[in-house]
């Protein structure tokens, strides 16, 4: 029976989604984790079958998650599964490695085919937003901002999330000083000036969320 990990920072969203995989009788939930984080802990102790992941989570955003668990093993089958119908979470998550992208409003029925497409080694991408990937296939604009490297994209989390420089090195493993070089780094990248700057571009891209 193949077996699913979740990942969202909603507990009652949790509850809903695995209320319903559990009526399609054939899958089975093996874990819960309300962060990116411990979805990776998680993923590397069961190594489940499908990954569902939120993209706005606290510590690691689903963006992020998805690249970190795909990178670990590229057999692994991502399914985002998010309220965010924009171009620039849609694309970012298949740039990460995602197999499948399906929005909240999805039937139970849709998250089913989901499920069985990414476990087939396919991708499912929802109604309402596969007019975006269609577009980006044949050849329409992309007007993303300059890409932050991942370790760029955790700091920026951590600090728009809240965390003062030592808490966000104690957190990455790296000195404060290089926290504050990062973020120095960042700004001149993004041609940004402040916190409350960054925090809105944050908010903006996906890579935090006022949660």
């Amino acid at each position: 029976m193949p077996s699913i990990l979740l990942a969202d920072d909603h507990r009652i969203v949790r509850q809903g989604i695995r209320l319903t995989i559990e009526q399609f009788d054939d899958y089975r939930v093996i874990a819960e984790a309300e962060d990116g984080r411990s979805a990776l802990e998680l993923a590397d102790e069961h190594r489940p079958d499908v990954v569902l992941v939120d993209i706005a989570m606290p510590g690691m955003n689903g963006i992020d998650l998805t690249r970190a668990l795909c990178s670990a093993d590229p057999r692994r089958r991502v399914l985002i599964l998010s309220m965010h119908t924009e171009k620039r979470f849609v694309l970012d998550a298949f740039a990460a490695g995602a197999s499948g992208y399906v929005v909240k409003t999805a039937t139970p029925a849709q998250l089913r085919s989901a499920i069985e497409a990414v476990l087939a080694g396919q991708s499912y991408i929802s109604p309402e937003v596969s007019g975006i990937v269609l577009e980006e296939m044949t050849g329409g604009n992309d007007n993303n901002p300059t890409r932050l490297t991942i370790r760029e994209r955790q700091v920026l989390q951590l600090l728009t999330e809240g965390l003062n420089a030592k808490q966000a090195a104690a957190e990455l493993g790296i000195s404060d000083k290089t926290v504050h070089a990062f973020r120095a780094q960042i700004m001149r990248k993004l041609d940004l000036h402040s916190m409350a700057e960054l925090t809105k571009y944050a908010i903006r891209h996906g890579i935090t969320t006022l949660d």
